[in-house]
């Protein structure tokens, strides 16, 4: 039976000031600031590592032959303007070199 105003607390239990909210496991009543005392968490976890990752090599672009340009109508020979301006080679951007 919980105690009530006039009945006196159990022995171990602590009567609740006014305006405490409580919280009954399995018919007692314990002070909510109580239960938050003896709560714990699990101890945080570090997130996973990354594993780690090859490293890269440069390589000479094999479509340019690592100069970073093509000639022009290289990758469309029907769009060709006449003009001799080069292209920019699509495989390394232009920059002549792969990371592999």
């Amino acid at each position: 039976m919980p105690p009530t105003d006039s009945t006196p607390a159990p022995s171990g239990q602590v009567e609740p000031d006014a305006g405490d909210v409580l919280v009954d496991f399995n018919g007692e009543r314990i002070p909510i600031r109580d239960v938050l005392k003896k709560t714990t968490y699990p101890p945080r976890r570090d997130p996973l590592p990354i594993p780690p990752q090859p490293s890269l090599q440069p390589h000479r672009c094999p479509v340019c032959d690592g100069r970073g340009s093509v000639p022009a109508g290289f990758y469309s020979p029907a769009n060709t303007t006449g003009s001799a301006n080069p292209e920019p080679c699509r495989s390394c951007g232009g920059q002549g070199v792969l990371w592999r």
